[in-house]
């Protein structure tokens, strides 16, 4: 897990705990997001057919423990994704 992962966790955790309003929570949540996405450039993996047959067949909890190499990130961003795709 890189120094950056651990921090983005940490500070998720410390948003989680505070005692802002959920709009406020979202806010917070959503910037930090965007702020690791573009230090990480984490992308999907809508071109990976073994990604995304399982993508389709396992829940988001199974496949991130069949990926353990993925994030949660790099998951949502396919989802989001596939939901533009689907439009």
């Amino acid at each position: 897990m890189t120094n950056l992962f651990q921090c983005y966790l940490l500070l998720l955790g410390f948003i989680e705990e505070t005692g802002v309003d959920n709009d406020t929570k979202d806010i917070l949540v959503e910037a930090l997001t965007e702020l690791y996405k573009s230090k990480q450039k984490l992308t999907d993996f809508t071109d990976d057919k073994e990604k995304m047959r399982d993508f389709f067949l396992l829940t988001k909890e199974e496949f991130l423990r069949s990926y353990s190499y993925l994030t949660e990130i790099e998951y949502d961003l396919t989802a989001e994704a596939v939901r533009e795709y689907f439009r």
